[in-house]
């Protein structure tokens, strides 16, 4: 007996049994491997020029409250197609997009902005997700391989979105506060489940200026997101 009478009257220990100490190596060896497990980071490559522009990250899937809505393209946002959203690539742009953990892959066309989600990058449609087998997760780690066209690319101006708001005044305020980077607008999006009216600033013709107008208004406290200004 471990805890008996003799260890309360101050007798020595006794040794640890052979199974505490497999317990205790196991213990380590699993804060170990914790301690060096890699980090999932988004990453992407830019298409610099007419090739392949490469990302990796987070991709969620949206469906029935935008089915039938249009989307920034102008076409009508069917969602058993193969289409996803993406908030740079130029509208029109075909991708691959691959589940790294099944291997599956699905060929979809960028006709809409979004996801205005600061962790992920890519919204699929429900037909898209359906097809990756992720339509079940609702969140997962993909990555993208994209053909944009040269002259898409270099025809393409950034703006930074401040905000997304069903009341209307919401928005004015914003856009009354956000004047003093930039010109700021107001861009009407209708969903199934509302109006919603998201506040924008500034519009640059490359990524990196709109980038850093992004990590200012982040220091202000806002969640400012980079989108092509369509």
């Amino acid at each position: 007996m471990r805890c008996g009478d003799d260890a309360v009257r101050g007798m020595p220990p006794l040794p640890p049994e052979p199974w505490e100490l497999a317990l205790v190596s196991l213990m380590l060896s699993l804060l170990l491997l914790s301690s060096c497990a890699p980090v999932r980071r988004p990453s992407k490559v830019p298409a610099v020029k007419e090739g392949i522009y490469r990302e990796a990250g987070y991709a969620s899937w949206y469906g029935e409250e935008f089915h039938g809505r249009p989307t920034s393209s102008g076409e009508i946002f069917d969602m058993y197609s193969l289409t996803a959203a993406h908030r740079t690539l130029p509208l029109g742009t075909t991708a691959q997009v691959t589940d790294p953990e099944s291997g599956k892959s699905v060929t979809v066309r960028i006709n809409d902005r979004g996801p205005f989600v600061p962790e992920r990058f890519l919204d699929l449609s429900y037909g898209a997700a359906r097809a990756l087998g992720l339509a079940e997760k609702g969140v997962a780690w993909v990555r993208l391989e994209a053909w944009p066209r040269l002259k898409d690319l270099s025809s393409r101006r950034y703006t930074v979105q401040v905000g997304a708001f069903l009341q209307e005044e919401n928005a004015r305020r914003l856009r009354t506060r956000m004047e003093a980077y930039g010109p700021s607008t107001i861009q009407i999006y209708r969903t199934n489940r509302g109006t919603f009216y998201r506040v924008r600033v500034g519009q640059f013709q490359e990524e990196e200026q709109a980038n850093a107008l992004s990590r200012k208004l982040r220091r202000e406290g806002l969640v400012p997101l980079v989108v092509c200004a369509d």
